[in-house]
């Protein structure tokens, strides 16, 4: 048995297509059981790696926030990268 419950993973490929479709809105991607998973999908999100859904790298921001006991991704589309 795990230790942690069973959370429906994230998909980057349909959060960023939402993204897009609103440019400048905060959207939620995924919760996570650690503020450090979360921020390393923060930090993966913002540079495009290995989340190709989010190329080109700069074109999206993301945040954490604290969600009870996991911490939040939230992300918006900024357009692309200059």
């Amino acid at each position: 048995m795990s230790r942690w419950k069973q959370r429906p993973r994230a998909s980057h490929v349909e959060a960023a297509a939402r993204m897009k479709a609103e440019p400048g809105v905060w959207m939620p991607v995924g919760s996570y059981p650690t503020s450090y998973s979360a921020k390393s999908v923060m930090k993966q999100i913002e540079a495009a790696y290995r989340l190709e859904a989010y190329l080109p790298a700069g074109s999206f921001e993301a945040r954490t926030q604290s969600a009870g006991d996991e911490t939040a991704v939230l992300a918006r589309y900024i357009g692309g990268a200059s």
